[in-house]
This record gives C-alpha cells, sequence and structure tokens, in this order.
C-alpha cells in the first residue's frame, strides 16, 4: 500500500513541472501562431484552442494518476476511488489556478476564461460530490443484505438485485401508505395556495387600521420553535376530537402559514397598483381583482410555494407519528420507520433502501421539473418597485 503522504509530494512535484511545460508550450504556440496567422483575431482564437486542449489532457492526465495510485490497497477497484480523486484533483487545480491566470492574462490580456473554467470545474465537482449519498442510496437499493455492510464499500452490486422493490412493497401496505400521503399533501397543498395567496393580497392591497401590526405579529409567529406549540396544540386536537385523523394535518393548512403569506406578499407588492384602478374603474370588485389579475401574474411564486409545501408534506414525519395510531392510517414515512421494527423486517437494510429510492423520487422529479419557475419565483419576491 502506498503511503498518501508520498502520491500527495509526488503530485504537487508533477504539478509544479506542469506549470512549466505549460509555459513553454503556451508561449512557443503564440510565438509561432503569430508568424503564421496575420490577424490578430485568427491568433488569439486558435491559442484559445490549444489553450485549453492542453488544460483538458493536463486535467485528464492528474486525474487518470490519482485514479492509478493506490490509496485503499491493492484490492481497491477504481470507482471506489472516486472520493479521494475529486478531493485532490480540486486540491490540485487550485494550486494551478494562479499560474494558469498570469498565463492567459500575458497570452490573451484576460484571465476571465480561465475564471468561467474553473467556476465549471468546481461546480461540476461539487455536484458529483453532493450526487454521492443519492447514488449509493440507489446502488444499495439493488444490492444483497449482506453486500451492504461490507468494508471497503463496494459501490456497484455485482448482482442486481431488482426484487428488493417489488419485496419492499409487498412487505407492507406501502398502496395504503401511498395514498394517504397523496391524500394529505394535496389537501395541504390546495389550502396553503389558497389561504397564504388571499392572505397576502389584502396584506399588500387592502387598506386596513391596524395591518402593519397585524402582519408585525403573523411574522412574529415564525419565530416560535414548532416544539414550543407541540403539546399544547396536541392537547387542543384530543379535546375536540381530531387525533387519529387527518384533520390536524390538513385543516391548519386553510389558515396560512407565516412564511408563504411573507412570500406572496413581497410580490403582491411589485404589482402596480395601476392595474388595481384600471380594473376598478371597469366595475371589478376585489375579489374579482384577486383572482383574475394577481393570480395569474403570480404563477411563479405560486410554483415555488407548491414546492415547499409539496417537499414539506411528502417527507413530514413528525406530524403523522403524534397524531395518526392505526396502521391503515399512515403515511409513507412511518412505513420506512416501521422496516426497523415490524416482524421479519426489522433492520433489513436492503428493503429499507429501495422504498426510500421510491420516495425520493417523485420529490427530486418535482423540483426537476419545475426548478425554473422555483428559482424565478424565489426571486421575484425580493423585487422592490
Amino acid at each position: 500500500m502506498t503511503n498518501v503522504k508520498d502520491i500527495a509530494y509526488d503530485l504537487l512535484i508533477l504539478s509544479v513541472k506542469l506549470d512549466i511545460i505549460l509555459f513553454i508550450i503556451f508561449a512557443l504556440s503564440w510565438y509561432i501562431l503569430r508568424r503564421i496567422f496575420k490577424s490578430q483575431r485568427e491568433v488569439v482564437h486558435v491559442a484559445k484552442l490549444i489553450f485549453f486542449s492542453t488544460i483538458a489532457l493536463a486535467g485528464i492526465g492528474l486525474l487518470g494518476y490519482t485514479y492509478l495510485a493506490d490509496f485503499s490497497g491493492a484490492e481497491s477497484s477504481l470507482i471506489e476511488r472516486i472520493p479521494i480523486t475529486l478531493l485532490v484533483f480540486d486540491i490540485l487545480i487550485i494550486f494551478q489556478f494562479p499560474v494558469l491566470c498570469l498565463i492567459a492574462k500575458a497570452l490573451f490580456n484576460t484571465s476571465r476564461m480561465i475564471r468561467r473554467a474553473y467556476i465549471y470545474v468546481f461546480i461540476t465537482n461539487a455536484s458529483i460530490i453532493l450526487m454521492i449519498p443519492l447514488f449509493w442510496l440507489i446502488s444499495s437499493s439493488l444490492k444483497a443484505e449482506t453486500d451492504i455492510i461490507v468494508f471497503p464499500p463496494q459501490w456497484l452490486p455485482d448482482t442486481p438485485h431488482w426484487e428488493n422493490y417489488t419485496n419492499a412493497w409487498h412487505s407492507l401496505p406501502f398502496g395504503t401508505f401511498l395514498k394517504n400521503t397523496l391524500f394529505i399533501t394535496l389537501g395541504r397543498l390546495v389550502g396553503e395556495l389558497f389561504a397564504c395567496s388571499l392572505v397576502a393580497f389584502g396584506f399588500a392591497r387592502l387598506r386596513a387600521k391596524g395591518k402593519n401590526i397585524l402582519f408585525f405579529i403573523l411574522l412574529s409567529t415564525m419565530m416560535l420553535p414548532g416544539q414550543v406549540s407541540m403539546i399544547p396544540v396536541y392537547i387542543l386536537y384530543s379535546k375536540i376530537g381530531w387525533v387519529n385523523t387527518f384533520k390536524p394535518m390538513i385543516l391548519p393548512a386553510f389558515f396560512g402559514g407565516a412564511f408563504f403569506i411573507f412570500m406572496m406578499r413581497q410580490f403582491f407588492m411589485t404589482i402596480p397598483i395601476a392595474l388595481d384602478e384600471a380594473a376598478r374603474i371597469d366595475g371589478a370588485s376585489t375579489f374579482t381583482i384577486y383572482h383574475t389579475i394577481f393570480l395569474p401574474l403570480a404563477k411563479a411564486p405560486l410554483i415555488a410555494m407548491s414546492i415547499f409545501v409539496f417537499m414539506g408534506s411528502w417527507n413530514d414525519f413528525l406530524g403523522p407519528l403524534i397524531y395518526l395510531q392505526e396502521m391503515h392510517k399512515f403515511t409513507l414515512a412511518l412505513g420506512l420507520q416501521m422496516f426497523r421494527s415490524y416482524g421479519e423486517f426489522a433492520t433489513r437494510w436492503d428493503l429499507i433502501m429501495a422504498a426510500s429510492t421510491v420516495m425520493a423520487m417523485p420529490p427530486i422529479l418535482v423540483f426537476f421539473f419545475s426548478q425554473r419557475y422555483f428559482i424565478k419565483g424565489v426571486a421575484l419576491t425580493g423585487i422592490k418597485t
């Protein structure tokens, strides 16, 4: 097994040699290109091509060297060295950054393209690192139970066990859990969208004495942790007979949430008041202005709020755990927890990983297909007119 310090030292020496080679290549290329091409623009374009090609080849060489370096023993495969490889590669490009900027500044009179290239490299590597837990989740869902806990970890299963998904689905009534989760999620979604947008419209446009004081009190409720009101709220719901029903998780949404009301109000404040005045001249009522002018314009923040509500309700574990007592009313989050304490499926990590993968897919897909509206909606709420 090779010492990690020796490998790091070798990589540092290789990095210095690479700097010298890059400088010589770029200097010779610049001299030769100026002799061949008469146009300064053509020289710059060809030099940029050589510049990026050399950097790409050098990066691939460093990455390959790090792959082949024996960090964890002869038994480890190349794919098992991905995390340490990315870490060492990031450190190397940090050291290379000032040198490449100086070269680009001397040859092309700009270092902007180098900064942009490094931004893309960092974003790509950070994305890969952040995707490792998801990759491990999906990989473990296709492994046998004994292969999940082996060390060193096995990143890819030898034989994919697709039956883990069917076994996880049929081991517990996940069809019922899914139906309950969808019912609660859709109920909360409808309630939050209607109540928050309507209350936000009132704070943004209606004139009333003490409106700002009420808005301040509303925002102050965001400072109160949910754990403080958990027991009093449970006692209240218990007295009115809501325990072991879906009401505590759905009906409060129809009273709105402070954060979403604040977000929608900030967007409604950016809409010109001239639209309200023109609608009132045409005889429109306040509610007509709300649902014919404000709601169509608020599509982006409404979609952003829908994503927040969907993810919060879909992944909610504490609420169903407190209020639901019968198994046929459980949600998917409670169903996952039952794998660790339900008969023969206790600590069945292969089934837990398979069920967790299925449960994680809807929020990922929802955010993936609506991220443009999500980012736009959050950005628009901070604009001031």
